[in-house]
């Protein structure tokens, strides 16, 4: 379809596929009580598994984006700066994760289809792609949560507000502040991930389908490790 990104494209065809590829074995368990054994079993898994993980991962990247820029949550117990550092923090490893399971992916399909220069080729484009907002989260991960001059003023005037009630215009200005510039970074981040991701499935597609449809190779269930 013309108006379908890489992604798109790769998620239509892997779902249509993994109806087709599902419906004999749910028939075959519900009429005979036999589930299907196929070679192609574990292809099967390597491919869609590895695909619903990656989709995962830019979902919780995009309800990040969501959650960021909405009023949190109306408790008590629930402060403004301990819940945008929150969801910084979840934006952060989430990133991470897609990094990840995108360079497992590319590996896998490169043992998969027999094809090295994947492999060589994705984790090449990931590493300098991402490495800038992956290298953030490494750097502060095993130390402490992950902060920056706008996080820190807000937690500092949270913090005396506690104390001095006429901070409290502050602290929600200097919320909205945070919350304004963040939802800029992660809406940016973002945009440029879904160009990444597009690129990778592009590049994936021709390789792993025929006539606008996956083909899998017959393999053995090693294939999958």
């Amino acid at each position: 379809m013309a108006d379908e990104d890489g992604f798109a494209r790769f998620q239509r065809v892997i779902s249509t596929f993994s109806k087709s590829y599902i419906d004999p074995a749910l028939k075959s368990k519900r009429e005979m009580g036999v589930v299907l054994d196929r070679p192609t079993d574990s292809a099967f898994s390597s491919v869609f598994d590895g695909f619903i993980e990656i989709a995962n991962a830019l979902d919780a990247l995009k309800l990040c984006e969501t959650l960021i820029v909405i009023a949190p949550p109306r408790s008590r117990v629930i402060k403004h700066d301990e819940y945008i550092k929150f969801l910084v923090g979840a934006y952060l490893q989430e990133m991470y994760i897609l990094e990840q399971r995108l360079s497992t992916y590319a590996t896998r399909m490169s043992r998969l289809y027999k094809n090295p220069q994947i492999d060589r080729n994705f984790k090449q484009l990931i590493e300098k792609s991402l490495e800038g907002i992956v290298s953030i989260r490494g750097e502060h991960v095993h130390a402490k949560r992950y902060s920056d001059d706008e996080l820190d003023m807000l937690s500092t005037l949270t913090l005396i507000s506690q104390f001095d009630s006429t901070y409290t215009e502050h602290v929600q200005d200097q919320y909205k502040l945070t919350k304004l510039e963040w939802g800029k970074k992660i809406k940016t981040n973002n945009s440029e991930t879904r160009k990444i991701v597009n690129y990778y499935f592009d590049i994936l597609y021709p390789i792993m389908t025929t006539n606008d449809q996956i083909a899998l190779p017959r393999v053995g269930k090693s294939a999958k490790t």
